[in-house]
């Protein structure tokens, strides 16, 4: 079980933030190279890709609840 105190230190540990920001520049080059005219056969598949990395940069950005009781980043 996770507790407040795993989440708040998961969200602040350099490791998460590393990865988190590896995500958002990684869906950012997705997205350039759409915008620049990138429409192959793997368009659809690129698309799909950046909405998974939305997907998780919103798990790791948003605050989490725990037994009905929303935990908040304090940083």
């Amino acid at each position: 079980m996770i507790t407040k105190e795993d989440w708040v230190t998961w969200k602040k540990n350099e490791v998460t933030q590393g990865f988190v920001q590896a995500l958002f520049n990684r869906r950012e080059l997705y997205k350039e190279g759409m915008a620049e005219g990138a429409h192959d056969e793997d368009f659809q598949r690129t698309i799909g890709k950046c909405m998974g990395i939305q997907d998780a940069l919103n798990y790791a950005l948003l605050d989490f609840e725990i037994e009905g009781e929303i935990v908040k980043d304090e940083a």
